[in-house]
C-alpha cells in the first residue's frame, strides 16, 4: 500500500519545494504590509485627531485682556517759583506727589503735592515794601497786574515749602491735557507773604503717557496765590496691578 501511495503521490522535486517557499514568502510579506498599512492609518487618525483637539483648544482660548492704568501712581520733579517782587529772583523746588485714580473713570484722579526749595532766589535789597494782592476772580480773568516796583523786605534768600491736595482731571490717551484745583498751604521766607498761608490754587498743563499703567512726563503751570506762581515738569510712575 505504500508504494502505490508512494507511486501515485511522489515527493515534491526542488523546484516544486522552490515554488511552495516563495509562495509562502509571498503570503508572510503580504500579510505584513496589511500590518504596516492598518498601523499607519491608524496613526494617521489618532494625529487628526489630536491635531483637530489643539486647534480647537487654541482657537477656544480667551483673548488676553488688555493692560489697565494703575490706581496709583507717585511723581516726581522740579518747578520753577516765581513772585510777584521785583527783588527776587526764582527758586527752584524739588516737587513729589502721590496720586490715586479712581478705578471706574480713571481719567478723574486725588493727588498730594510737596514742593520744597532747593536752590533758593537771591533778594536783592531795597527800601520798598510794597506787595502786590489780587483776588482769585481777577486772576482766573487775567486782571491781575502786579504793582510796578513792588518789592520785599526780606533780608534772606527766596524760600518757599508748599503743600497741596487737588482734584486732577487728566484727558485720556497718550498725549493728554491736564487741569487740577485744590487748597494748598504756603510758608515762604518773605514777611509779606505771612498772612496768605492758606487758600485755593489752581494748575493746567500737558503730557505724554509712554505705557499702558500710565506712567508719564508732564509740564505744567500752578498757581498757588496771587504772588506765587509755579512752572515745571514731573515724571511719574504707575505702580503694577496685582
Amino acid at each position: 500500500m505504500r508504494r502505490a501511495l508512494a507511486a501515485r503521490y511522489p515527493p515534491p522535486g526542488p523546484l516544486q519545494m522552490t515554488m511552495s517557499l516563495r509562495r509562502l514568502m509571498f503570503a508572510v510579506l503580504a500579510l505584513s504590509a496589511g500590518a504596516a498599512s492598518a498601523q499607519s492609518s491608524t496613526a494617521g487618525d489618532e494625529n487628526r485627531i489630536l491635531e483637530s483637539g489643539s486647534q480647537e483648544g487654541t482657537t477656544a482660548a480667551p483673548p488676553a485682556e488688555e493692560e489697565e492704568m494703575s490706581t496709583t501712581y507717585s511723581g516726581i520733579g522740579l518747578s520753577r517759583i516765581s513772585t510777584s517782587f521785583s527783588n527776587v529772583d526764582p527758586a527752584i523746588n524739588l516737587d513729589v506727589a502721590m496720586g490715586f485714580r479712581v478705578p471706574t473713570v480713571q481719567w478723574i484722579g486725588v493727588e498730594l503735592n510737596l514742593g520744597f526749595s532747593m536752590i533758593p532766589g537771591q533778594v536783592t535789597e531795597t527800601n520798598s515794601t510794597t506787595g502786590t494782592t489780587c483776588t482769585p476772580l481777577e486772576e482766573l480773568l487775567g486782571n491781575c497786574t502786579p504793582t510796578s516796583g513792588a518789592t520785599t523786605s526780606s533780608q534772606d534768600d527766596f524760600q518757599a515749602l508748599n503743600l497741596g491736595a487737588y482734584a486732577v482731571l487728566r484727558s485720556p490717551g497718550r498725549f493728554y491735557g491736564m487741569g487740577k484745583l485744590g487748597y494748598r498751604y504756603l510758608n515762604t521766607s518773605l514777611p509779606e507773604l505771612s498772612d496768605d498761608r492758606s487758600g485755593t490754587a489752581w494748575g493746567i498743563g500737558f503730557g505724554y503717557r509712554w505705557n499702558k499703567r500710565g506712567s508719564y512726563a508732564e509740564l505744567h503751570y500752578t498757581r498757588l496765590s496771587a504772588d506765587l506762581s509755579a512752572i515745571g515738569f514731573e515724571l511719574a510712575y504707575g505702580f503694577d496691578r496685582h
